[in-house]
Parts: structure tokens; sequence; C-alpha cells
């Protein structure tokens, strides 16, 4: 996975500068540098089908039926990896991100037979999409390097703008507190909990961090306030997993929410 040489503000410039600086050396660096796969492209979007397998569908499932009828969206595609597993349950799938290298993904995805997503550039906070376009949105990995919380709750707002209604979202997002991360211990997870009611009044941390490194913590009572004000439901809670060991907690929080 590639991360920025230097701490530094303006992620989203950052991050549109050091894409476009790897995607010119090769293919298999460019899609390494979102997810480490030793540079095998392969492996890479076969690791991206597990994750979205165990990330986002399955946690979905039990809220939405007839999934080959409804059309998805991912909020920071990157390389793909997410996407095309989803191009494959969905009937037309849309990736949004900030770089201008998607030409890159598409071709990857046509060579494995994939011709129902749509790749768009984004400005870093809003989504170029219609009102109540969209079935299902998704984003993993992503919010916690948005780097201010303003950013943050417009991706809410949007997200509530382009679903159409009854439409499903699971977002995911870096924890205020994580002293469980990496460890399998309940214990640990329920100290982080307690850390963000008695510390965490503000609910959030913006930090000053190298390009691809986590620069925002948002706390689950925070994101769950702001989903509710925008008028969402909310319908599931959870915390992420670090795969391929699922008894181990990772550094992210879920929240699933439907639009009314």
């Amino acid at each position: 996975m590639g991360v920025g040489s230097k701490k530094r503000r303006e992620h989203i410039k950052g991050f549109i500068e050091e894409i476009d600086i790897v995607s010119q050396n090769d293919t298999n660096q460019f899609f390494n540098w979102f997810d480490e796969s030793g540079g095998d492209i392969e492996k890479n979007f076969l690791k991206g089908r597990y994750e979205f397998s165990i990330y986002i569908l399955m946690p979905l499932l039990k809220y939405i039926d007839d999934l080959h009828k409804k059309k998805i969206l991912e909020i920071g595609y990157g390389g793909g990896r997410l996407l095309l597993a989803a191009s494959s349950c969905f009937s037309e799938s849309i990736g949004i991100d900030i770089h201008k290298n998607s030409s890159i993904v598409e071709a990857e995805f046509l060579k494995r037979g994939v011709h129902n997503a749509t790749f768009i550039q984004s400005d870093g906070s809003t989504l170029p999409l219609e009102n109540e376009e969209i079935d299902v949105v998704y984003s993993f990995i992503v919010l916690q390097h948005v780097e201010k919380i303003e950013i943050f709750n417009a991706y809410i707002a949007e997200t509530y703008r382009v679903l159409k209604r009854g439409g499903i979202a699971i977002l995911f997002f870096g924890r205020l507190y994580q002293c469980s991360t990496n460890k399998r211990l309940k214990m640990f997870y329920s100290i982080d909990i307690v850390l963000e009611k008695l510390l965490g009044r503000k609910g959030y941390k913006e930090i000053v961090a190298q390009v691809n490194c986590t620069n925002l913590k948002v706390s689950l009572s925070y994101a769950k306030k702001k989903l509710i004000e925008h008028g969402f439901s909310v319908l599931e809670v959870g915390v992420s997993r670090k795969l391929p060991h699922i008894d181990v907690f990772g550094g992210q929080h879920y929240i699933i929410v439907k639009k009314e």
C-alpha cells in the first residue's frame, strides 16, 4: 500500500498527486498502491472479492433483496478491487473517486468481462449524481482519509441525497479510540467504547498525517447523530475485523442506515 513521504494538509490534492505519480510507473504498482498485494493484480482483485463479501455483502443481505435489479455506488473505489466484486452481484455499479486514472481500472474490468461498471471523478466531498438515483451506497477504508469533519458530514448529506427512498448505505469510518485494534479480547473493545463516552465529547479527531494514513477518527455516537440528523434511520452498527482473522478487531466502525 502506498504512503506519502511526509505529513501534510490538503489531502485531496495529495491523493491526486500521489496516485498520478504511481500511475505513470506500471499497472501493478498502481493497484498495489491501494492495497498491498505484492504487485499481483489477480491477488488484489481476489482479496477485494473476499473483503466485499465479508464487509459489505454479508451485513447488507438481511436488509436488501433482488440485488441483480439494483444499482450500487462505492465512495472511493481506488483500484476497484471491491467494485469488481460488487459488479458481479448488482445490475449496475458506480465507482466515485478523486483520482483521474479510471482508464487503468476500467481496462482491468474489461479484461475480466465486466461491462456494468461506471467510473466518475469527484471533487472529494460531493457525489456528481442525480437525486435518488442509487439503491445501495457503501464506503470502506475511505472516510478515515477525508481529513476534515466537514467533508465527512458532506458525504453523509450527499449519500442521503443520491439514495432512493428505502435505499441502504453501509459506511465504514476510523474509530476514535483503538485499544482493541489487532486484538481479540472483547474487553479491549469495551474500553474503546467507554473512552469514547468519557473522553470523546467532541466526537472526532482531525490528524495531520501522511497521504493514505488515517487522518480522521470519528466516534460511533457522533456518526450516528449526524446520520439521524440527515434523515436516516440506523439499522445496525458494528466494528471491522482484521481479515483473514475474523475474530481480530479492526480499526473501523460501520453503520448501516436506511433512507425512509
